[in-house]
């Protein structure tokens, strides 16, 4: 069992996905943005994507980033 970043619930590992993306700051890498997200869930889904975009949100990023242990 898994447990999705963005709904919290825990669900078996078919049904999470993970997301990578590489995180600059004035040009410098400063790590990854790691996501794993309900791969059946359109809500998940689209929060993710959103986060995956070129203007995504501080707070997606902070979840992502410094967010709870899984």
């Amino acid at each position: 069992m898994r447990k999705c970043y963005i709904c919290k619930q825990k669900r078996p590992e078919d049904k999470i996905s993970v997301c990578q993306k590489r995180l600059f700051f004035n040009g410098l890498y400063m790590g990854n943005m790691i996501m794993m997200h309900c791969n059946d869930n359109p809500d998940c889904i689209d929060i993710v994507h959103a986060a995956m975009a070129e203007g995504e949100s501080r707070e997606l990023a902070q979840l992502a980033v410094q967010g709870e242990q899984y």
